[in-house]
C-alpha cells in the first residue's frame, strides 16, 4: 500500500492495519443503491479482492440513484456493470474485481469461506437470511445494510451477538378475500383488487377460485360474474373488447354486487358508473386524474395489453411495465370512484402496487458510509465499538443536528431457530453418498442415534422413524445437492435441531467440519436466568455512571 493515492489511509490505519487491508478479502451481496456506493467505497479504500453478486439486470428507474449505471446500462447485468464502471474512481490494477450473475443460494459454505468480511445491500429478506446462515456456518462477520426512504440502518453479526433470524420480520401485510372483491374501503384494497384480481383474470390463464370465504349469495353473484368474463374473454378480437371489459367491471357488475341486500347491511352501497367519457391526461404522473382520465388510461392499457396477450406474450404484473402500470392505477382508483375511495396517482399507486418505499440516493450513500466504518473497526479489532446505528429523517430531540444514533449489539435470541441450534458443515460427493450414510455421519459426529433422525429439507420429509423409504436413495436424487441446508433433529426434546450445509465434493470419504453444538435446553435456559440475575444493579453501589458517547450507551461502577 505504498501507492500515493493511498497516503489518506496514514490518518486511520497503523502499518500493521493497513497490511491487514492489502490482504483483505470482501464478499459484496448486492449491486443496487447501496451496492455501488459500498463497492465504490471498497475501491476508493483499495481493498484488492472484492467479489460482488447480483443476479438482477439495471432497469431504467434505476438510474436516478444507482450511479455506476447509465442509459446504454439497461438491460445489462447489474454486477459486471457495476465492477467495469467503478474502475473510473480508482484504476489501480492491484485490485480484483470478480463479478457474478447468480442467485444467492447457489453459492456454498465453501466459497464463503474465502473472505474476510462479508456486507450484504439486499432487499430481499430470504436471500438476507441465506447469507446469515452461510457466515455462522464459516465463521465469517456480517455487515448488514438497508434503506427506506430518509430511514436506514446498518449492523454488524458474528459470533456472540444476535444475528440476523434472531430477530422476527414483520409478516406481509394481507387482506380477506371478501374484503378485496366485495366491500373495499382503502386505496390499497382497490390496488390490490386491480394488480392480483382482475390483471391475472384478464391477462392470464383463468384458474378455479377458492371462495371458502364468502357466503353462498355472494357465491351466487361470483359464479354469475365469473361466467361473464369467460364469455367476454372470447371476444378478444373484437375491435370493442376494451369498453366491453369496462362496461362489464364498472357498471353491469357493480350493479349486481349493490343488488346484495345482505351484503350492505349499515353500509353505503357502491354506486356504479354511469358515463365513460374519455379525457387524455397530461405526463405528470404525481397528479391524481379525474374520472375521464381514469376511464382514458383504463381503455389505452387494456387495448395495450390485449394486443400483447394476442400475439403471445407470458404477461404478469411488474411495476416497470407501463402498460401494466397505468391498468393497475386507472382499475383500482375507478374502483375507488365506485365505493367513494380516495383516488392515488400513477407515482403513488406504484409505489403501493410494488410495495415501494422510495429509494433516496443520499440515504444509500450514507449508509453505505456506515457500511465502511463497521469494516474498518472489524478489520482493526475494535468489535468492541461497533453497533446498530440507526439513520434518521429528522434530528433526535436530546441531540440536536444529529441525524444518527447507535445502540449496542445485542446477545443471540436463546429462542433463535439458527444460530442458538446445531449446526456444521458437510463435504459429500452428493451423487454417491446415500442418504443412509449422510445420516450415519451426522448421528456420530452430534451423538445421537441414527434411527432417532428426522431428516428434512426444504420443509420435505426425507426421513424419520415411521419412513425409511428413501435410505438407500442418492442425496442428489433426494433434492439434496451443492449449497443445500439440511435440517436433522431428534426424538430428544432437549437436543436443539442440527443444520446442516451441503458441499458437494467428489472426495473418496465424506468430511464434517466447523462443528458447533448448542447446549441443551435446559441448560440454556438456567444460563439465561442467571445472566439475568448477574444483570441486576444496587443502586446503592453504584460508584459512578460513565456516557459512552460515541455509542449510546452507559459504563456503570
Amino acid at each position: 500500500m505504498q501507492n500515493k493515492k493511498y497516503s489518506h489511509l496514514d490518518i486511520l490505519f497503523t502499518e500493521t492495519d493497513k497490511k491487514k487491508l492489502s490482504e483483505l478479502k470482501v464478499l459484496l451481496v448486492g449491486a443496487g443503491g447501496i451496492g455501488c456506493e459500498v463497492l465504490k467505497n471498497l475501491v476508493l479504500l483499495g481493498i484488492p479482492f472484492i467479489d460482488v453478486i447480483d443476479l438482477d439486470t439495471i432497469d431504467i428507474s434505476n438510474l436516478n440513484r444507482q450511479f455506476l449505471f447509465q442509459k446504454p446500462h439497461v438491460g445489462k447485468p447489474k454486477s459486471i456493470v457495476a465492477r467495469e464502471s467503478v474502475r473510473r474512481f480508482n484504476d489501480d490494477e492491484n485490485i480484483v474485481i470478480t463479478s457474478y450473475m447468480q442467485k444467492i443460494q447457489e453459492f456454498n459454505a465453501e466459497f464463503f469461506e474465502r473472505f474476510d468480511i462479508v456486507i450484504n445491500a439486499l432487499d430481499n429478506a430470504d436471500a438476507r437470511s441465506y447469507v446469515n446462515k452461510m457466515c455462522l456456518f464459516t465463521g465469517k462477520p456480517l455487515i448488514e445494510t438497508g434503506t427506506a426512504g430518509h430511514l436506514g440502518q446498518t449492523t454488524c453479526h458474528f459470533s456472540g451477538v444476535q444475528c440476523f433470524d434472531c430477530e422476527p420480520r414483520e409478516a406481509q401485510k394481507t387482506f380477506p378475500v371478501c374484503t378485496i372483491r366485495s366491500t373495499p374501503s382503502a386505496p390499497i384494497h382497490c390496488i390490490v383488487w386491480a394488480k392480483n384480481f382482475l390483471f391475472p383474470k384478464l391477462f392470464q390463464k383463468l384458474e378455479e377460485e377458492n371462495d371458502n370465504d364468502e357466503n353462498s349469495e355472494d357465491k351466487e353473484s361470483r359464479k354469475n360474474e365469473e361466467d361473464g368474463y369467460k364469455k367476454l374473454l372470447n371476444e378478444r378480437n373484437n375491435k370493442e373488447f376494451e369498453k366491453m371489459i369496462l362496461k362489464k367491471v364498472y357498471k353491469d357488475d357493480i350493479i349486481k354486487l349493490a343488488s346484495l341486500e345482505k351484503l350492505w347491511k349499515g353500509k353505503k352501497k357502491p354506486q356504479p358508473i354511469s358515463s365513460f367519457d374519455a379525457k387524455q391526461p397530461s405526463n405528470d404522473s404525481q397528479k391524481v386524474w379525474s374520472l375521464e382520465e381514469n376511464v382514458f388510461v383504463f381503455l389505452k392499457s387494456v387495448k395495450n395489453l390485449n394486443e400483447r396477450f394476442l400475439d403471445g406474450q407470458e404477461l404478469f404484473f411488474d411495476k416497470d411495465d407501463e402498460d401494466a402500470m397505468e391498468f393497475v392505477t386507472s382499475a383500482s382508483n375507478l374502483r375507488s370512484i365506485v365505493f367513494e375511495i380516495q383516488t392515488k396517482s400513477l407515482f403513488q399507486a406504484k409505489s403501493m402496487a410494488g410495495n415501494i418505499i422510495p429509494a433516496i440516493a443520499t440515504s444509500n450513500a450514507m449508509v453505505s458510509s456506515l457500511a465502511i466504518i463497521s469494516l474498518i473497526k472489524l478489520l482493526k479489532n475494535e468489535k468492541s465499538k461497533l453497533g446498530t446505528t440507526f439513520l434518521s429523517p429528522h434530528p433526535l430531540p436530546k441531540v440536536p443536528r444529529l441525524l444518527t444514533h447507535c445502540k449496542t449489539l445485542s446477545r443471540p435470541d436463546q429462542n433463535c431457530s439458527f444460530c442458538s441450534a446445531n449446526r456444521a458443515i458437510t463435504k459429500v460427493d452428493t451423487n454417491e453418498t446415500n442418504l443412509n450414510s449422510f445420516i450415519n455421519l451426522i448421528a456420530s459426529s452430534f451423538e445421537f442415534e441414527a434411527e432417532e433422525a428426522t431428516v428434512m429439507i426444504d420443509g420435505r420429509l426425507l426421513f424419520d422413524p415411521d419412513f425409511d423409504d428413501n435410505l438407500e436413495k442418492s442425496l442428489n436424487s433426494l433434492g439434496i445437492k451443492d449449497a443445500s441446508i439440511v435440517v436433522v433433529s431428534t426424538e430428544n426434546e432437549e437436543q436443539h435441531p442440527i443444520y446442516i450445509s451441503i458441499v458437494h465434493s467428489q472426495a473418496d470419504q465424506p468430511m464434517i467440519y466447523n462443528i458447533v453444538k448448542a447446549a441443551n435446553l435446559k441448560k440454556r435456559k438456567a444460563e439465561s436466568e442467571s445472566d439475568d440475575s448477574d444483570r441486576e444493579i444496587d443502586a446503592k453501589k453504584i460508584k459512578s455512571v460513565e456516557v459512552i458517547a460515541d455509542q449510546d450507551f452507559v459504563l456503570i461502577e
